[in-house]
C-alpha cells in the first residue's frame, strides 16, 4: 500500500485491509497510534537509540533499516546488549 510516514497512512492501509504497519524510520506517533489500536507496528531503525525508542514507543519488533547496516556482527552485538528487542535485519 505504499510508504507510511503518518498515522493518516496507517489508518488508510489498516481501513484497506493491512494487518500491520511497517514504516521506512522511527516515528513516534505512528508507532503509538499503532499500539493503541494493536496494531503492530515494525520502525525501521538504523541505530541503537532508535531501537530502543521504537521499543519504548510501543513497536513490538524493530527492523534494521537499511538492513545492510552494521551487517550480522553489528546485529549480534546491539542484541547481546539489549536482548529486549526483536531486531529484523
Amino acid at each position: 500500500c505504499g510508504t507510511i510516514l503518518n498515522t493518516t497512512d496507517a489508518e488508510n492501509v489498516i481501513d484497506a485491509g493491512a494487518e500491520f504497519i511497517i514504516t521506512p524510520v522511527m516515528l513516534p506517533d505512528v508507532i503509538e497510534w499503532c499500539a493503541a489500536r494493536n496494531i503492530v507496528c515494525v520502525p525501521g531503525c538504523q541505530t541503537p537509540t532508535e531501537l530502543v525508542n521504537a521499543y519504548r514507543h510501543g513497536a513490538p519488533l524493530q527492523k534494521l533499516f537499511p538492513g545492510v547496516a552494521g551487517g550480522p556482527n553489528w546485529v549480534k552485538a546491539v542484541s547481546s546488549a539489549l536482548p529486549f528487542l526483536s531486531i529484523n535485519p
